[in-house]
């Protein structure tokens, strides 16, 4: 095993000389959804998201945690398989999920998927909402998968571009004031549009076409598209 006690977290992983480009989070709570990793993909659990993963049969690269909510026997097989370990003090500023999506990048990941995070706190599943449209990773292409839909974000940097079904429920999320929304494929489109915070009149939009697309000039979005079948 290779344990490594950190303090601060960020600096317990160094880049590998063959960096990825893409990366599978596993966080804790329930997974709902499919997973489906790529082979390519480099494979990070978050505390009990290590459990999660086991029960998808992927393996794992990095665990990372204050390891307390991990199983007694998936810690233990963590342990006899070598997976590196990162071991977080329980006093920290960051939830081991953010841990772990810095991870990721350090790694060289600019492509994330996360998987899990239902059914627990749902502070932390609210954390984990607003963080995905923090500056902090505004770099990188996250994606979390939960409950049947995908929780994309949008920021001026970064407009996204989906495959979807015609058909399927989009709804375009303000976190605080958004500016410049502009959106394609959806029945009820946006164009050049300002969605204060609080409001809801980006809820239950309909894809009327197989491609979306939603860019803003300022401010920062959630999309969630709540069918299962997306690209």
């Amino acid at each position: 095993m290779n344990l490594i006690w950190i303090t601060p977290a960020e600096e317990a992983v160094e880049p590998s000389s063959t960096q990825t480009t893409t990366a599978a989070v596993f966080a804790g709570g329930m997974i709902s959804d499919t997973v489906t990793v790529e082979p390519s993909s480099f494979v990070i659990a978050a505390d009990s998201g290590y459990d999660n993963a086991r029960a998808a049969r992927t393996a794992v690269d990095v665990l990372v945690g204050d390891m307390d909510s991990i199983s007694v026997d998936g810690l233990a097989e963590a342990e006899a398989l070598g997976v590196s370990v990162v071991r977080l003090p329980e006093d920290k500023d960051a939830t081991d999920l953010e841990v772990a999506i810095d991870t990721a990048l350090r790694l060289g990941a600019t492509h994330i998927t996360i998987y899990g995070g239902e059914g627990g706190s749902i502070g932390h599943l609210l954390g984990v909402a607003l963080g995905l449209a923090g500056d902090q990773w505004k770099e990188a292409c996250i994606v979390w998968r939960i409950g049947g839909a995908i929780v994309y974000r949008s920021l001026p940097s970064s407009p996204i571009t989906v495959h979807t079904d015609v058909g399927s429920v989009v709804t375009v999320l303000p976190i605080g004031n958004a500016t410049g929304v502009t959106s394609t494929g959806l029945r009820w489109p946006l164009e050049d549009s300002e969605l204060p915070r609080g409001t809801s009149r980006g809820l239950s939009n309909i894809a009327t076409e197989p491609v979306v697309s939603i860019s803003l000039d300022t401010g920062a979005l959630l999309v969630v598209f709540e069918e299962t079948d997306i690209e």
